[in-house]
C-alpha cells in the first residue's frame, strides 16, 4: 500500500504506536509502544482502543505515517520482547512535552485535542 490512508481504511484496524517524548531542549525522555485496535478516526482525530483501558488512546490526524505492515515483518512489543499478531498498521510519531506531567498526559491519554 502507498499513499495517505483514509480514515475509513483505518477503523477495526489493530495499531502499534512508536511514541517518542522530546524535551523543550530536544533530547528523548522517553519512548514507548500504544498497542490496539482503531475506534475512531476522522479529519479531527483518531482514538485506539487498548485492550483493557476505558480512554481511548488520541492520535493526531496524519494519516501519511501510518504504513501498512508488510507480509513478513514480525512487530515487537517493546517491554516482553513478545511477537505481536494481527497488526496492520505501524505509525510513529514524536511529540515536545514541556514537563513531566504533560509527559504522563501523553503516555496515559495520547495526543487530545
Amino acid at each position: 500500500m502507498s499513499g495517505v490512508v483514509e480514515p475509513s481504511e483505518l477503523r477495526g484496524k489493530t495499531v502499534l504506536v512508536e511514541v517518542t517524548c522530546i524535551s523543550p531542549g530536544g533530547t528523548e525522555i522517553d519512548r514507548f509502544q500504544v498497542y490496539g485496535v482503531i475506534e475512531l478516526a476522522s479529519e479531527l482525530s483518531i482514538g485506539i482502543r487498548r485492550k483493557g483501558m476505558t480512554e481511548l488512546y488520541g492520535l493526531p490526524p496524519l494519516f501519511h505515517r501510518f504504513r501498512a505492515i508488510e507480509a513478513d515483518e514480525r512487530p515487537i512489543w517493546r517491554r516482553t520482547e513478545e511477537e505481536l499478531e494481527g497488526v496492520d498498521y505501524l505509525v510513529d510519531f514524536a511529540v515536545s512535552v514541556a514537563d513531566a506531567e504533560m509527559m504522563l498526559m501523553v503516555r496515559s491519554l495520547g495526543f487530545q485535542q
